[in-house]
């Protein structure tokens, strides 16, 4: 019996065609779930006790602030700092679900957690934006002693 790379692309071509309309329900689901789990992620209850310190700068332009989640007893705590992802292009040191997450999490075993905001792509560059965050981990390192007072 002999081989024919018509009959083996026609098979792969049909197999592939007849999958598409599944496709988009799949992506669909998939949506759905991240969905739902960002809204509880979002939803988690803060630890008792939590304070908050938002926007603290280290730098002059607006996106260059952090955020402190402090513990109930946050005297001479370990700290945990958070740099949002995105691509260089999106996210903030709020965002819903990974911020809330991190914090649920840590500040009940008494770390103090830090998001870190940076300035994003077009206006900063990778570089730019590595030195934001250099920045801010300096000016976290110089609070950090006074923190939790």
């Amino acid at each position: 019996m002999t081989s024919h790379p018509w009959r083996v692309g026609l098979l792969a071509g049909l197999t592939l065609l007849l999958s598409l309309p599944a496709l988009p329900a799949n992506g669909q689901r998939l949506r759905e779930r991240l969905a739902q789990r960002q809204t509880e992620a979002a939803t988690l209850p803060a630890p008792a006790g939590m304070q908050v310190r938002h926007d603290l700068a280290y730098g002059s332009d607006p996106r260059q602030r952090f955020d402190v989640y402090l513990p109930a007893r946050p005297q001479a705590a370990p700290l945990l700092v958070m740099v949002h992802g995105g691509g260089w292009r999106r996210g903030d040191k709020a965002s819903s679900g990974v911020v809330a997450n991190k914090v649920a999490h840590w500040l009940p075993q008494g770390f103090i957690v830090v998001s870190v905001d940076y300035r994003l792509l077009p206006e900063a560059d990778p570089l730019t934006q590595a030195a934001d965050v250099a920045a801010a981990l300096a000016r976290i390192q110089a609070l950090a002693p006074d923190v939790g007072r």
